[in-house]
């Protein structure tokens, strides 16, 4: 499965990498872009959008950390990302 994923913290970072592990194609993106980097060894991709890391995928998961952030990336999903 190729997956999207937006947010690299606490919780999206380890989710990330054991779908990589698994065997998935993952393309993520955060705001801070040594988070991505740092999963780059477990066959994560790093994309230099939200759009880039959702725009292939058959599954995007948004893993942010704050109310206002989440609204803010749904928001934007609900916009961007084809049906």
């Amino acid at each position: 499965m190729r997956v999207g994923w937006l947010g690299l913290g606490a919780m999206g970072a380890p989710m990330a990498r054991r779908l990589a592990r698994c065997g998935h194609s993952v393309h993520v993106y955060d705001i801070a872009p040594d988070r991505a980097a740092a999963l780059a060894a477990d066959g994560v991709r790093s994309a230099d959008s939200a759009a880039a890391a959702a725009g292939r995928a058959d599954a995007v998961v948004i893993m942010v950390a704050t109310s206002t952030s989440a609204a803010t990336t749904w928001a934007w999903a609900a916009s961007t990302i084809p049906r």
